[in-house]
C-alpha cells in the first residue's frame, strides 16, 4: 500500500512519526522532498506538482491542513 503524506511542516512529529505507525514492509509513505523550514513556507507549486504526480499511484492521501 502507498500512502501519500503532505505533513503540516518539517517537524518530526508531522513528517517522520506518521511513517512509523505502519510496518515498512507493507506500507510505503511518500513525502515531498522539500517542505518549508521553520517560518518559511514551502513552495506551493513544488508541493502541487508533487501531489498531482504521486496521487495517481497512491492508495491513500493524508493531507495536514
Amino acid at each position: 500500500m502507498k500512502i501519500l503524506l503532505l505533513p503540516l511542516d518539517e517537524r518530526p512529529c508531522n513528517a517522520a512519526f506518521p511513517g512509523r505507525l505502519f510496518p515498512a514492509d507493507k506500507v510505503q509513505i511518500l513525502l515531498p522532498q522539500k517542505l518549508g523550514h521553520k517560518k518559511e513556507p514551502a513552495d506551493f507549486f513544488v508541493l502541487s506538482d508533487f501531489l498531482f504526480e504521486k496521487a495517481k499511484d497512491a492508495d491513500a492521501l493524508l493531507l495536514s491542513l
